[in-house]
């Protein structure tokens, strides 16, 4: 089974992280960095469980990515905060829209297993 879009995209995002946060402060890279890497590893793996899954609980795997995909977000705004300051606003730009992809694909995968059948013509 060929792999998932959104499953390859998570994979090039955990790629590009890597040099990301290899570049962070060391505590910051030893405390925030890791807790982006769980939150990466955690989606790939959602995504390929949500992929294998052909029951309800494809749904539960979907809507958990979708939550991880949140936490992602936050613990990025918080890398840029002032107080943190650990990636650059243009980095902040970048990964943001990589994440806005992720989330678009997630979305309308969400929507299209979601979907009611159309109603029968009676």
């Amino acid at each position: 089974m060929a792999d998932l879009i959104l499953q390859q995209k998570i994979s090039r995002l955990i790629l590009k992280s890597s040099a990301r946060i290899a570049n962070f402060r060391k505590p910051e890279k030893f405390t925030l960095g890791v807790a982006i890497q769980e939150t990466q590893l955690k989606m790939l793996r959602l995504a390929i469980m949500a992929n294998k899954s052909r029951t309800s609980k494809r749904q539960h795997f979907q809507f958990e990515l979708d939550t991880e995909l949140e936490v992602h977000r936050a613990l990025i705004d918080v890398a840029v905060a002032p107080e943190t300051k650990v990636i650059s606003p243009g980095l902040h730009r970048d990964w943001s829209a990589e994440l806005d992809e992720i989330g678009r694909l997630l979305g309308k995968w969400i929507q299209s297993t979601t979907a009611k059948p159309p109603a029968s013509p009676e």
